[in-house]
């Protein structure tokens, strides 16, 4: 249709008027596909909105009309990051990496084979590589995995303290912030509960991409010694002997 117009180059101001659209054409409009064209760009621009105003951006994704780059950020914080329940825990007892360890496995982020797959990765297989018995997800490698259940028993032990078997590691950390004992009880069980489900991780990697460094008899002596380690040296408000702890660090 623009080859029919009388003016190619005019602008839209010069086709529209207060009673509407007045576009000069050089010839009359012919019925069969000319006619059904014309029917057609009519119909597209009949319901368009024009003013006399100079034209500018305008940005509709929102309240907002003017586009700021902190609206953009904020469209796809609220549309892409997943929302947690539950507050970000952050110890400084812990190092950075076990930091952000703890808060991917909270929000359900860390690459275990059923997160993979949900997120279109073709997997070989979705069991366990520790036990293959069951599925592979965050709860199972922490928590029901015959790795992880021998490794809480020797914990209990250690701690001489009865453990509960723990759902998810939210139920784990509730169950560690009612527990009764003081602050200094309170970083000793946080900083020996997140130890062991750090070194279970580890392992659960050692056996997927290392051919297993790590023996599953190491477990529990590499918990003993990352949580003295971490507790002792990071911690400003005391502490505690090796041989101590080594018999049971809540004595």
């Amino acid at each position: 249709m623009a080859g029919l117009a009388s003016n190619r180059n005019a602008c839209v101001s010069e086709y529209w008027s207060s009673q509407g659209w007045n576009i000069n054409w050089r010839r009359e409009i012919r019925g069969g596909a000319e006619l059904s064209q014309h029917s057609q760009l009519m119909s597209c621009i009949e319901n368009m909105c024009t003013n006399l105003d100079q034209d500018t951006w305008q940005w509709k994704f929102g309240d907002e009309e003017s586009f700021t780059v902190r609206y953009v950020r904020y469209s796809l914080d609220v549309s892409r990051l997943p929302f947690a329940s539950i507050a970000t825990r952050w110890c400084k007892i812990l190092p950075i990496k076990v930091n952000v360890f703890v808060w991917r496995a909270m929000l359900n982020r860390l690459p275990t084979r059923t997160s993979l797959d949900h997120r279109g990765i073709d997997m070989e297989s979705l069991l366990c590589p520790c036990c293959n018995n069951n599925v592979e997800d965050s709860n199972h490698v922490f928590f029901t995995c015959n790795v992880a259940l021998e490794l809480w028993n020797r914990i209990e032990m250690w701690l001489d303290l009865h453990i509960p078997e723990f759902v998810n590691i939210a139920d784990m950390f509730e169950w560690i912030d009612e527990h009764d004992g003081g602050s200094k009880q309170w970083r000793i069980l946080n900083t020996t509960c997140v130890t062991v489900i750090w070194i279970l991780w580890m392992y659960r990697n050692s056996v997927v991409f290392d051919g297993t460094t790590i023996k599953k008899h190491q477990l529990f002596d590499m918990v003993v010694l990352f949580s003295y380690n971490w507790f002792c040296n990071r911690n400003s408000k005391g502490r505690i002997n090796w041989n101590a702890w080594m018999q049971n660090p809540r004595m």
